[in-house]
């Protein structure tokens, strides 16, 4: 396929206003255990609508225990409004924004980090300076590219020698899936293209085996949802799980996870969510087997991206018990949320908001970088991916019409 049709353009749209949509319904409940978020009593059918932190129960007994009024506790304890994103969708728009400033093709370390910084650096201006909650390593290492004294060849492992393997470059990594979604993604040759764009985008922070690894695995299944019909998808789940096993990932961690998950794998209808659900037991049984738990392992790269993977395919034909699901497993909830938000965008596209609840959408923060910039980057992304593959399909053409004279003059 040679450009974007105009389906798959929404599907774009999709994949990043999904993610932003996951991050900010998840992030509330960031570090909370499932049974807590169960405690709640905003969540008695589990996370369905955007808050602010200061209004979950823990927040309003820590108020009463400290014999402080809500508005002193938040005086103290700026939090971020309901609807607001975190690191995860600023990082993902500033990977789709170094794709367009790369000419639609898989952007190099340099402009990814220099996208990465330009995005930090604007909101560290902005009221919401020091809110978008960056993990410390990675928080560091964009002040030190920011201030120039560090180096985006070496600063992944700037904070350890052997690179994070933590889930940072998983939740950012969607824009490149949609690079490769008019690819042969069975071919290995193009999985193998898709690793090096994975690993070049994300090598100024996590230049680590297993952080590749699940960033690979999550751009993998993105570009899956945005070529096909996710219904389709939802069917072929065993064998999608098998063959990042076999054929996409390639450490030994990651690939057991996957293989686990596969035999694990039943394609069960999705009914609306309920904290007592045999669905929701059966989810958390199967990662469990895969060596996933929770709160802890969310955290880390390949099996953060194994379970929003996996909640992804198991329940993403429903998208908004997609994404409650996701978050009821606990634990980093904002960024399994965000990944599990841009595999199912990219599934059903953003038919104008219409894929999301109205209130979610409603909800979403429409400041410099926010819901309208998404949607208008989104449309950039498209644009410049649409390009690309233009050139790419007219360079394949002439070196075709090459080789065919080249031939015929053989032939005489």
């Amino acid at each position: 396929m040679a450009s974007f049709s105009p389906f798959e353009a929404d599907r774009v749209r999709g994949a990043l206003l999904g993610a932003f949509i996951g991050d900010a319904l998840g992030a509330p409940v960031e570090l909370l255990s499932a049974s807590d978020i169960a405690m709640d009593p905003l969540f008695k059918t589990g996370v369905r609508s955007m808050v602010n932190q200061l209004q979950l129960q823990s927040w309003i007994d820590k108020a009463s225990m400290l014999g402080m009024t809500m508005t002193d506790l938040a005086a103290s304890n700026p939090t971020r409004p309901a609807g607001h994103y975190t690191d995860d969708t600023l990082l993902l728009l500033s990977l789709a924004e170094a794709i367009i400033a790369s000419d639609g093709n898989p952007p190099p370390n340099a402009t990814a980090a220099a996208c990465a910084v330009a995005a930090w650096t604007e909101n560290e201006q902005t009221s919401l300076k020091g809110l978008r909650g960056f993990g410390s390593g990675t928080q560091r290492i964009i002040e030190a590219l920011a201030a120039g004294t560090a180096s985006p060849a070496t600063s992944g492992t700037m904070e350890r020698d052997e690179g994070s393997n933590r889930n940072g470059g998983c939740m950012r990594i969607a824009p490149i899936g949609l690079l490769f979604a008019t690819r042969g993604l069975r071919d290995t040759e193009v999985v193998k293209e898709l690793r090096v764009a994975v690993a070049e985008a994300i090598r100024a922070t996590h230049n680590n085996a297993e952080a590749v690894d699940g960033a690979v695995a999550v751009a993998y299944i993105v570009a899956c949802a945005a070529s096909t019909d996710f219904n389709e998808l939802k069917v072929d789940g065993r064998k999608l799980l098998s063959f990042l096993a076999t054929e996409v990932c390639a450490t030994e961690s990651c690939r057991m996870i996957f293989a686990t998950l596969a035999d694990q794998w039943s394609c069960v209808p999705t009914p609306m969510f309920e904290w007592s659900c045999t669905e929701h037991a059966l989810d958390v049984a199967s990662l469990n087997a895969a060596g996933v738990s929770f709160p802890g392992d969310g955290f880390m790269a390949i099996s953060g991206a194994a379970a929003a993977i996996w909640m992804a395919l198991r329940h993403g034909d429903r998208v908004e018990e997609a994404l409650i699901r996701t978050i009821a497993l606990g634990g980093d909830t904002d960024t399994l949320c965000c990944m599990c938000g841009a595999i199912v965008g990219a599934g059903h596209g953003w038919s104008a908001g219409t894929t999301f609840p109205a209130a979610w959408v409603a909800a979403l923060e429409n400041g410099p970088r926010g819901k309208d910039f998404a949607i208008h980057l989104a449309d950039e992304l498209y644009l410049s991916m649409a390009a690309a593959n233009l050139q790419r399909s007219l360079s394949s053409d002439a070196a075709a019409k090459v080789e065919e004279v080249c031939n015929s003059k053989k032939l005489k």
